[in-house]
């Protein structure tokens, strides 16, 4: 595999209410006879453009997560977006935010700055050939759970790579596909 020193970021936003499990969001779909491109996911993050939201009458904690994956599947629990054994996730995030109540209701994570310290942790073998998924979830204390935008920036390498490899990358993020 060769580096072409092509770099591509993805940048947007997605909404979210605390409490909840997210859609799968198509971030990222290549569509050409080209099998030779290929690009490395370099850094990922995750971080509240919607800082301030009702949160009720309590200083609560919650805990936001947020997962890549090459391919679509329908997620029904947190626990499964956090899987290192399915070979379909490439990028995990999870971060523990403090929403405060104080009559400005703010959310802010734990001790930390933002958006620096809201990375992924990205499996760096893996190449996104097809499709890149984005999915999040907040789990959170209390009733109140408002709706609040995120600010997602994806950062990839674009490689070259042989028609083999490609098609290799493309069926080890989809080997796990129980939906087609």
């Amino acid at each position: 595999m060769g580096r072409t020193g092509r770099a591509l970021t993805l940048r947007g936003t997605y909404k979210l209410d605390d409490g909840a499990i997210g859609e799968m969001t198509n971030i990222l779909d290549y569509i050409g006879p080209d099998r030779t491109r290929a690009w490395r996911i370099v850094g990922a993050w995750i971080w509240p453009k919607d800082i301030q939201a009702e949160t009720g009458s309590s200083n609560e904690t919650c805990a936001v997560g947020a997962m890549l994956s090459t391919d679509f599947f329908k997620v029904v629990q947190f626990n499964t977006c956090m899987d290192a054994g399915d070979n379909r996730q490439c990028g995990w995030m999870y971060k523990q935010y403090q929403r405060r109540a104080d009559g400005t209701d703010y959310i802010v994570p734990n001790a930390t700055s933002i958006p620096e310290s809201c990375g992924f942790l990205i499996d760096f073998d893996t190449l996104v050939v097809k499709e890149l998924y984005l999915t999040m979830f907040v789990r959170s204390e209390g009733s109140t759970n408002p709706s609040r935008t995120w600010n997602y920036l994806i950062a990839l390498e674009e490689r070259k790579v042989t028609p083999w490899e490609s098609l290799f990358q493309q069926i080890k993020g989809i080997g796990q596909d129980q939906d087609s």
